[in-house]
């Protein structure tokens, strides 16, 4: 546990190449794994900070070996910058969240159907449990 009782969650840090040179623009990825933390921590309930910090760590995990100069990165970071953004402008009035519109539904490959679908499954467990 960390200052004021809270969980640490470790930074999912590219590691150098065998030039030396960092995947995944190494000082931008920690920056947004950073302001998405802090995200959850200012804007969701408890419940849902502990899937989104586990989710949000995974990601970042998973692709942490992409290569900068390809067409995955700029898109990867866009969205994540979108999700900081929209949670900066949620309050609990608003709820959390945004729908998924069925064109960018369709844009997602079957893992990442997969991947959504358990997401809001887990996420309206942790929703009833907290009632």
């Amino acid at each position: 546990a960390g200052a004021l009782g809270q969980r640490h969650v470790p930074l999912p840090l590219p590691l150098p190449n065998s030039s030396g040179r960092r995947r995944m623009s190494t000082h931008r990825a920690i920056s947004l794994y950073r302001s998405i933390l802090r995200q959850h921590r200012r804007k969701l309930p408890y419940e849902m900070r502990q899937l989104g910090d586990k989710y949000v760590s995974e990601e970042f995990r998973r692709h942490r070996e992409e290569k900068e100069g390809g067409s995955f990165l700029p898109k990867f970071f866009a969205e994540w910058e979108g999700y900081v953004s929209m949670l900066e402008q949620q309050t609990p009035q608003t709820g959390f969240g945004a729908p998924l519109d069925a064109t960018r539904h369709g844009e997602l490959n079957d893992e990442q159907k997969g991947m959504l679908a358990q997401l809001r499954k887990e996420t309206a467990e942790a929703m009833n449990r907290n009632g």
